[in-house]
């Protein structure tokens, strides 16, 4: 029997829109990545996940976003590889006061 592995990299990213009505606003979200681990943050690779994700919803509206930032989710604590998500990023910002 062959072990396959359902685990995907994933990546945070956060976009904004240039216009009056999203002024102030900007979105952050979550995409599969590339595989590998050695991505630095706003690379070519991870900036083009994020771009084919955001695409997939702003793309027919004709929307035009902004790619701020993106970033693996994956790091390693206690020797373990360990991930987070763009729900967790949204608590953070809500305890922290931000909206």
């Amino acid at each position: 029997m062959e072990y396959v592995s359902t685990f995907k990299n994933r990546l945070i990213y956060i976009f904004r829109i240039n216009d009056l009505q999203h002024s102030g606003c900007v979105k952050i979200g979550e995409a599969t990545a590339p595989d590998g681990f050695s991505f630095q943050p706003n690379c070519k690779e991870l900036n083009d996940a994020a771009k084919k994700r955001i695409n997939s919803y702003t793309q027919t509206a004709g929307i035009r976003y902004e790619l701020l930032h993106t970033e693996m989710t994956l790091y390693i604590k206690g020797g373990q590889v360990k991930s987070f998500n763009d729900k967790q990023v949204h608590d953070v910002l809500q305890r922290s006061g931000k909206e």
